[in-house]
């Protein structure tokens, strides 16, 4: 998903009601184009980076 954050548009994994972001910079065009959409998402899943509940997170946006 992507989502508004302080510094910018962010990606990041919806999971259990968290949002586990991945990278600065990172899009989710670029995950496409890579093909590795996949494996980014289930790093973030288990990346020590601080989550963000849901409720704290502005709405997914579409790029």
């Amino acid at each position: 998903m992507t989502y508004a954050d302080d510094d910018g548009d962010r990606v990041g994994v919806l999971h259990d009601d968290q949002v586990h972001p991945l990278g600065r910079g990172v899009t989710m065009l670029g995950l496409l184009r890579d093909g590795t959409l996949r494996s980014a998402g289930e790093q973030a899943l288990v990346a020590p980076a601080a989550t963000r509940a849901v409720g704290a997170a502005p709405p997914p946006r579409s790029t």
